[in-house]
């Protein structure tokens, strides 16, 4: 086989900007940081991938997966609790880091964790 009698559309390069499946390291714009109080918290989705994003108690801005990893519920519909985030679901608790820091009715010292993103 000649290599040299490829063209070049046979030839494929990986596409990564814009690509959902991939987030090239860095800042990304998501909102004025003026639109997110101290409690509150948002769905925003960036390059395709969805997310929430929440201010906690200590004024820092977490940025997280959108779903709970239990059931697949969208964590904006949560609670911020000082600076973690209750799932309104089952109420599964998580920290800045993304880790299970608490699950109501369950005694365990080892919980899932959610992909956690570039904090601010």
């Amino acid at each position: 086989m000649n290599l040299n009698s490829q063209t070049s559309s046979s030839i494929r390069k990986p596409k990564i900007f814009n690509n959902p499946e991939r987030f090239i390291e860095g800042w990304y714009w998501v909102i004025p940081s003026q639109n997110l109080r101290v409690g509150e918290v948002k769905p925003v989705t960036i390059l395709g991938r969805e997310l929430v994003i929440y201010r906690g108690k200590d004024k820092r801005v977490v940025t997280l997966d959108a779903y709970c990893p239990h059931m697949g519920a969208h964590l904006a519909e949560g609670k911020v609790e000082g600076n973690a985030l209750r799932c309104f679901f089952h109420h599964w608790k998580f920290d800045a880091e993304g880790m299970c820091i608490e699950i109501p009715m369950f005694r365990c010292t080892t919980f899932p964790k959610i992909t956690n993103l570039a904090h601010c």
